[in-house]
């Protein structure tokens, strides 16, 4: 009789499959996520987007080269980095088809600047 360690990758892949996301969510578009955001994949990117965003800001030692400026002891909600976002779009329509990364980010350094001392 053969053996089947053979199928294992195969059988692997059958069970892991169904857990795969169905649509890859790097670089989407700022209208994309404008226009979905209770997706949950939606969702779960923008959050992560954000909190990629905050994490860069926060390891950046030097003040003078922070991105963005957010208050003290201001916990933002998705709702809000939502309507950070659109706020941004609102500004400037031809945002929409840039990448949402890049967007966020020019919308927090507008909501949020840095001020000199």
């Amino acid at each position: 009789m053969r053996s089947a360690d053979h199928l294992w990758p195969w059988i692997a892949m059958a069970l892991l499959l169904p857990i795969a996301p169905s649509q890859a969510m790097a670089d989407q578009k700022t209208g994309f996520v404008l226009d979905n955001p209770d997706d949950p994949a939606v969702a779960a990117y923008f959050v992560g987007l954000v909190e990629g965003i905050e994490w860069t800001v926060s390891v950046v030692k030097d003040k003078r080269q922070y991105p963005y400026c957010p208050p003290l002891n201001l916990a933002i909600t998705k709702e809000q980095y939502v309507s950070i976002l659109r706020r941004e779009v609102e500004r400037q329509p031809d945002l929409r088809n840039a990448f949402a990364g890049y967007t966020m980010l020019r919308a927090l350094k507008n909501a949020f600047p840095c001020l000199e001392k």
